[in-house]
């Protein structure tokens, strides 16, 4: 199972009846908990491996804070649950909007500052595919 979601779980959670601040260590624990529940659910229906992309870097910071935060969810959840494989397109996309590949400048998000552009997207393509290989029984 090949998930790729989080692009906007930007927003303050509620845990036992009580908000959740985005910025806490708690919101980070909630969300590796609800991913460890999605995970388990594709599990119970025989699913043997996940691979969870989580979200890039962007331009805008009170943005990005919030994907790093769900990152450090993923991580913890991954560490946890040995069927789910992080996909780390957040620490392995340094925070630009460019980078050299093949010694040539590529643009990785379209003007929006947000959405992946064609060669970014072939990237990350690229790096799934390896994953899925390791996975491959």
């Amino acid at each position: 199972m090949i998930v790729i979601l989080g692009g906007n779980d930007t927003v303050n959670m509620v845990q036992g009846g009580e908000l959740v601040d985005r910025s806490s260590a708690e919101w980070v624990s909630e969300y590796s908990r609800r991913t460890q529940l999605v995970v388990n659910e594709f599990i119970a229906n025989k699913v043997t491996n996940v691979v969870w992309a989580g979200p890039p870097p962007v331009r805008d910071k009170n943005r990005n804070f919030s994907y790093s935060q769900i990152n450090l969810g993923l991580q913890q959840a991954a560490s946890q649950l040995e069927t789910l494989k992080l996909l780390d397109t957040f620490s392995n996309i340094l925070p630009k909007l460019s980078a050299q590949v093949a010694g040539k400048p590529m643009l990785l998000r379209q003007t929006d500052g947000i959405h992946w552009t064609r060669e970014a997207s072939r990237l990350i393509a690229i790096e799934l595919q390896a994953m899925l290989v390791e996975l491959r029984p």
